[in-house]
């Protein structure tokens, strides 16, 4: 029998640690200690275990539960998952604060301070709008380059304006297109610009005659690149017909060449049939279509002076080449 009060030393071969490993199953699970301190211990003749002395027994432990008994364990959320949640969480807190704080002052601006912005902003439009409709309509309105043999002539002209020629090309007619104007008459209606070129002047014209009275002094005009035989300036003589009693009004204008006039001055009081060719400006009033047009339309001087038609011609004229 065993010393109580020396423990015999464990027995460290495979086949002791094999035994003692078997030994440790109790129907199908391991034995507590308890268990196992009670098959080392002595028994006495009557069965029950001998006192030990010297040894301290062990508090009982429950037996354990089978694995698949036991309560399985919670899932931990991972402090990675827990940071990413706060950060949303602190992210769209504070959006809805700044949402929330920026509407106010909007609101504010909105009743105080917009509509001053907006009418400024309805101008700039507008401006914008003008600004832009007014260079699509140059860039639609380009030059045209022409050229006449019969009248040994070239000049410039809008494309908007349009060409014509009689069939014997004795003389030419360049028009513009309608336009609305004020007439001397104190009336509002179509009219378009026409320069019609003679190779010489024509006898059976009537808006020119010897007593057709100038409406104002001559206006000189410089050509922009004159040939050999031909002058580097010229004039412009605005004229109305004898038959128009109301003064400072204008039914006709010629190139005057080197004739330079004064108002309330006949025509015929120089030798302006001498000019070759001779040129021939003035408006002529027309139905709303502009398919029919009146001989002569009086407009006073200063409205006619400052028609677009009127400078246009003036560049038509000043862009002349004569050959």
């Amino acid at each position: 029998m065993a010393d109580d009060n020396n423990p015999q030393p464990f027995d460290e071969s495979p086949e002791a640690q094999q035994s003692e490993h078997q030994g440790d199953v109790v129907n199908g699970s391991e034995a507590t200690p308890n268990e196992q301190l009670q098959e080392d211990q002595p028994q006495t003749e009557t069965g029950e275990p001998a006192p030990i002395t010297g040894v301290q027994a062990p508090e009982s432990q429950p037996e354990s539960t089978p694995a698949d008994l036991q309560p399985k364990p919670k899932k931990r959320i991972s402090r990675k998952t827990l940071y990413y949640m706060s950060f949303a969480i602190i992210n769209i807190t504070l959006l809805a604060a700044s949402i929330y704080v920026m509407r106010a002052p909007i609101k504010h601006v909105q009743s105080a301070a917009l509509p001053a912005q907006k009418a400024s902003v309805t101008t700039s439009s507008v401006q914008e709008t003008t600004a832009t409709a007014t260079k699509a309509a140059a860039e639609a309105v380009r030059s045209v380059h022409y050229v006449s043999d019969a009248l040994k002539l070239e000049f410039d002209y809008p494309s908007d304006w349009r060409i014509s020629s009689n069939p014997g090309n004795t003389y030419m007619t360049i028009q513009s297109a309608p336009f609305d104007t004020n007439k001397a008459n104190g009336t509002t209606g179509k009219a378009r610009a026409e320069i019609t070129i003679y190779a010489k002047f024509p006898e059976t014209t009537n808006d020119i005659a010897d007593n057709s009275v100038i409406s104002t002094d001559s206006e000189k005009l410089v050509y922009k690149s004159p040939t050999k035989v031909q002058r580097t300036e010229t004039n412009l003589s605005l004229s109305r017909e004898n038959s128009v009693s109301q003064s400072g009004v204008v039914t006709a204008g010629f190139v005057s060449s080197d004739l330079v006039y004064k108002t309330n001055q006949l025509v015929g009081s120089k030798n302006y049939r001498k000019t070759n060719p001779f040129i021939i400006f003035k408006i002529r009033g027309c139905d709303d279509l502009c398919d029919q047009v009146d001989d002569f339309t009086p407009i006073a001087v200063d409205t006619f002076k400052q028609l677009t038609a009127y400078t246009t011609a003036k560049d038509i004229i000043s862009s002349m080449r004569f050959n």
